[in-house]
Parts: structure tokens; C-alpha cells; sequence
């Protein structure tokens, strides 16, 4: 049978554990265990050892900082060279898990409003592997963000950042899972989103899309295989409603495009010194609620990619001689 023992923090224990909040768990090559707590900042506990006994800021993890939002930690994550990547409410922290724990110097990453290449958002809430050494990091208000999880031990790790702006429902995420045959899933409160790494495109899966009432919760999800040959499985994300499985096979996207029709003479000739047009039209999405549509338009002069909101319907043109 099993023998089942319970730790829990004790004020008058130094070496116990440092809260009972526990959101996070992982084992490195050395057989310890590196633990992230919710006020408690990182603990360790060695697995080989005889005593029970929790290393954290207060007993020997004398480099891990005392400040309340980080020590308010939400994940963990062990890269293939043994680096550690923290997740907290004050951005990311990477050590060497190669250097004692007495002596180790923890990397701060955080967000640098005058630094593109910084970390998005300081809400760490998910760590995902990719593959390539690239490695993505989910935040609660700043998107994703993918690194090189070899630049990790420096002051200046280069963050490549996806949000809103790059297509993006939600840029408060709540977790991450990479399927390489199809890209990564980032899950947001009422979406899930397709991040193709091949070409950096997302494709969005609202509420309306999946067809039920609910709210997509943090929880890490999971691929399960089918047991028949021909199938190939299913992916399980937690709601507020329980367990939503979805097939990737079925999260595709028609191909369709409808054709835009403008009641309007098929030749406008323009004067010299007449450079734009305005054009407006209505649009109706009769599947989904979306608050932007996007068309791909090819006129004589111009190929043009516009980005509409739905509610101004109105698509300035410039034209551009050959």
C-alpha cells in the first residue's frame, strides 16, 4: 500500500514548509523537489534526504527576494540545461539549478515600459516548452511571450510578444498547451486561440463558436488519445461548466470567403489630385459575435489589408499609382 504523509506550514518550525498555499510543483535531475506558493515565496525539499526539511528565504534560499509580490507565485518550469523559470506576480524568475541553493543568483525579469523586448506583463500565471528552445510564457494583461530558453540567466532576455494587437481576443491569459502537429493553445476567459508557429497567425474560438455558456478556468489542459487508430484524441480544458473536450480536428476554420459586393459604379475615375476614397458598407456575422472583421481586398491600383471594426463599417482607401 501507500503511506501518505501531510506537510503544512508551522510557525515554530523554521524548516517546514513556508505556506500552505501550493500552486505549483516540479523535480529537477537531483531529485528535489522545487516548490511555488502563494505567499510563501519558493521552497525545496530533497527528496534523498532523511530529514524533512523545506529550504526557503528564511533558512538557507537566501537569493530569492523578500517582497510580497514575489513571493505570490503562480508556476514553475525546468528547461532541458536545468534552469529554473519562476512565474509570480512580480514577473520572472530563472536561477541555474546546477549552483547550491545557498549560493544561487536569481534572474529577474519584468515588464520595462521603455523596452520592447521586455517582459509583457508582470502577472506570470503559465510556463509552456515549444520546441527549437523556445519556450512561452502566458500573462494576466500583457498576452504571451516567447524566449530562448538558452538567454535565460541574463539581465537582458529578449521577449517576443504576442497581444491583442497581433490578433489575440484577450490579452489576459490563463494558460498555455503546445500540441506540435498544431500550434499553441492559449486560453483566455471566453476563448481559446491557435498560435501557429510557422507563421505567427491566430486563429480565435469564442464562446459563440463552441456553443455553450461558460467561462474557460486556468486549469492546465490535457491531450488524451483515442483509443480507436483512426482517431486521434481529444483536448480537455476545465470550465465553469465542468470539462469542455474538444478534437483539434474539428477546431479548423471554414475557407470560405463570401464575396463583398459595394452598390456602386464598377469604374470610379479619380482626378490627379484626389488620392483617397471612402467606402462604406455593413457587415453581418450571422455565427459568432466579433467585434472585427477582416477582408482582403484586390482593386486595380492596390492590394490593400484593412482591419474593420464593425461599428464604423467605413474603409478609407489611398490610392497608390503604379
Amino acid at each position: 500500500g501507500y503511506i501518505v504523509k501531510r506537510y503544512v506550514h508551522d510557525e515554530n518550525a523554521p524548516n517546514s514548509l513556508s505556506c500552505n498555499n501550493i500552486y505549483d510543483i516540479v523535480e529537477d535531475r537531483q531529485q528535489r523537489l522545487w516548490i511555488a506558493t502563494y505567499n510563501g515565496g519558493l521552497n525545496m525539499y530533497d527528496l534523498r534526504q532523511q530529514h524533512d526539511v523545506f529550504v526557503h528565504r528564511d533558512n538557507g534560499l537566501s537569493g530569492w527576494p523578500a517582497d510580497e509580490e514575489s513571493n505570490k507565485m503562480r508556476c514553475l518550469y525546468i528547461t532541458a540545461e536545468q534552469v529554473l523559470m519562476a512565474g509570480t506576480l512580480n514577473g520572472l524568475f530563472t536561477c541555474s539549478l546546477e549552483d547550491n541553493p545557498r549560493d544561487m543568483k536569481f534572474w529577474h525579469h519584468c515588464r520595462r515600459p521603455d523596452d520592447a523586448a521586455s517582459l509583457s506583463y508582470n502577472w506570470v500565471v503559465d510556463i509552456e516548452p515549444l520546441r527549437d528552445h523556445t519556450v512561452a510564457i502566458a500573462t494576466s494583461g500583457g498576452g504571451f511571450c516567447l524566449a530562448d530558453d538558452r538567454q535565460l540567466l541574463s539581465d537582458r532576455t529578449p521577449f517576443n510578444t504576442f497581444t491583442t494587437d497581433q490578433g489575440l481576443p484577450s490579452d489576459v491569459c490563463l494558460s498555455l498547451f503546445f500540441k506540435p502537429d498544431h500550434g499553441l493553445y492559449v486560453v483566455s476567459q471566453t476563448s481559446i486561440s491557435c498560435f501557429s508557429l510557422s507563421d505567427s497567425t491566430v486563429t480565435n474560438y469564442t464562446r459563440g463558436t463552441l456553443g455553450e455558456h461558460f467561462k474557460l478556468l486556468e486549469t492546465k489542459p490535457i491531450f488524451i488519445r483515442s483509443q480507436e487508430i483512426s482517431g486521434e484524441g481529444s483536448l480537455l480544458f476545465g470550465t465553469t461548466k465542468g470539462v469542455l473536450s474538444v478534437s483539434p480536428q474539428d477546431m479548423q476554420k471554414s475557407s470560405y470567403q463570401p464575396p463583398l459586393v459595394f452598390d456602386c459604379p464598377s469604374d470610379i475615375r479619380l482626378s490627379p489630385d484626389e488620392r483617397s476614397l471612402t467606402i462604406q458598407f455593413a457587415a453581418l456575422d450571422f455565427n459568432k459575435d466579433q467585434t472585427l472583421i477582416i477582408f482582403n481586398d484586390e482593386i486595380d491600383l492596390f492590394v490593400g489589408h484593412a482591419v474593420i471594426p464593425c461599428h464604423d463599417a467605413v474603409a478609407l482607401v489611398l490610392i497608390v499609382g503604379r
